[in-house]
This record gives C-alpha cells, sequence and structure tokens, in this order.
C-alpha cells in the first residue's frame, strides 16, 4: 500500500484512527416477510414447471429459465416482497404436448415483391437468398436434437457448405413446409434469438430421450458437376458442387444404451462449375 505521494507507509508507526458516521437503519423488509416469500413464492415456483398467461398465452415456463426473470421486489415501499415477472424477457413460444406444429406462426407465405423479395435465379452468398434455408436450417437441428418427431422438411436442392450434410433444411411456398409434432409427452418452451450474423433457436423443457446423437455416413452415389462456359460483361464464374446421396442417423440414446435410430436421406443435385471469358 502506498499513500498519495507513493511512499510505503511505516508498518512501525501507530495507526491513526478514523471516525466514520454511522447511522442505525433498520431493513425495509424483515425477517419474518423473507421467510413469507421464501415459503410462499420462491419454493413453489422453482419446485416445478409453472405456467404463465402473458397477453392471454398460457406458456409453461421450467424453473431454470423462470429464475432468471422473476424477482421479489418492496414495490409499495411497505416491507412485502411482491413477484415481478420481466415478460418481455421470454421471447419464446409454446409447443404443448400432442398437437402437430409448424416452424412459424402459419403456413409459408408467398415471398412478395411489395415486401422487398425479387427474382434471382441462384441464391448467392451475401446478394441473393439464404436467410430462409439459414432459420429453416436452424429450427430443422433444434428439432433434431430435441428427439421430437419430424413430420415435414425437406432439404435445399443442392448442398450449401455452411450447413452439416443431410441436417440442412429449407421451406418453399405452395410445396414444402418444416413442421414437427411434439411427442415428449410434455410442453416445449421454444426460444429464438437473431443477431446480424446468426440465428438461435433452443428447446426448453424435459427431455423424452437421455440423449440424441447424429451419426453421419459417407457420401454415396457421387456425379461430378458439369462445366459451363460464359462471356460478357454479367457473366460471373462459379465453384462446382457435387452431386451426391447423404444419410444421417439420429440415434436416441436412454440409461447410457441406444433406444431407437431413425435414418434420414437426403439427395443434393449438383452445381456446376461456370467458367467466364473467351
Amino acid at each position: 500500500m502506498r499513500d498519495a505521494g507513493g511512499r510505503s507507509p511505516d508498518r512501525g508507526a501507530a495507526a491513526t484512527p478514523l471516525d466514520l458516521p454511522v447511522r442505525r437503519t433498520e431493513p425495509r423488509v424483515g425477517r419474518q416477510e423473507t421467510d413469507r416469500a421464501l415459503q410462499e413464492l420462491a419454493e413453489p415456483a422453482m419446485s416445478a414447471p409453472v405456467t404463465l398467461t402473458v397477453d392471454g398465452r398460457r406458456i409453461p415456463v421450467g424453473p431454470s429459465l423462470l429464475s432468471k426473470h422473476l424477482t421479489l421486489k418492496d414495490d409499495d415501499g411497505q416491507g412485502r416482497l411482491n413477484p415481478v415477472l420481466d415478460a418481455k424477457a421470454l421471447p419464446a413460444d409454446p409447443a404443448l404436448a400432442g398437437p402437430l406444429r409448424q416452424a412459424g406462426p402459419g403456413p409459408v407465405e408467398a415471398r412478395l415483391r411489395m415486401d422487398g423479395a425479387g427474382r434471382a435465379s441462384v441464391a448467392e452468398e451475401g446478394r441473393a437468398g439464404g436467410a430462409v434455408p439459414a432459420v429453416a436450417t436452424t429450427v430443422f437441428n433444434a428439432t433434431f436434437f430435441a428427439g421430437v418427431e419430424a413430420v415435414e422438411y425437406g432439404a435445399h436442392s443442392f448442398h450449401i457448405e455452411r450447413y452439416p450434410e443431410g441436417r440442412g433444411a429449407t421451406v418453399a411456398w405452395g410445396s414444402l413446409d418444416l413442421r414437427f409434432a411434439n411427442d415428449s409427452g410434455k410442453a416445449l418452451y421454444i426460444q429464438a434469438e437473431a443477431t446480424d450474423t446468426s440465428v438461435t433457436i433452443t428447446f426448453l423443457g424435459t427431455r423424452k430421450y437421455e440423449e440424441v446423437r447424429a451419426v453421419q455416413g459417407p457420401r454415396t452415389n457421387v456425379q461430378p458437376p458439369a462445366t459451363r462456359k460464359g462471356s460478357g460483361p454479367k457473366c460471373e464464374p462459379r465453384s462446382p458442387l457435387e452431386d451426391f446421396d447423404a444419410a444421417v442417423d439420429r440415434v436416441f440414446v436412454q440409461g447410457g444404451k441406444e433406444v431407437k435410430r431413425e435414418t434420414m436421406k437426403t439427395r443434393y443435385t449438383p452445381r456446376d462449375t461456370v467458367t467466364c471469358g473467351a
């Protein structure tokens, strides 16, 4: 320790007493009220999942999630603790056990020019398309590892390299949707978060299986893409993607042992090489 001038104090010197003003104040919330709030509010809320009603919607929430957004406050200044829920911090959607569930609020809708959509012959990173399969793939993988039934899903026509083989997904108005059925026997809480560079979908609830694993198989029926030559100022080179079949096993584990296995197969079409110039 040093003083304001940078000198070390003399450890042998007598310490100078320092008088500080002290004021005795009783806590606004007493021991009796704290015990009451613990027994009547905190313990029941944390002992099992509870059902919240927010804007007319019934949402089952487990203790681990509820504890992040539930506080006890002395709002009225009278020394009585009241539960306060940060409902805005619960950006989620309940999926009750049993009914068929779609990946969004309703069936896939058309992407219209009035909404900012335009025509593009192929998805190009950072320029055209890409958002739909990004969200669909994230939802599908959340479904996959949650162990619930995949009812309707489909991959992009060619393999998008940033997604795992056989576990990519997309949707298309009028022909393909992404749907799952909550066959876990319990309610699921679906939490969605997004930034400028990421999408995160989380399924919260009671697991039906101890673990769900993905076992990737080798590519089969591999066919090389063709090569096409282009010319003109609008020609843009394009890297190739193979034509192949992919298979992924979804392995369900309970008690440390495999109890069920599903094989999901996907056929990817090729993306031809495009070269430009004479």
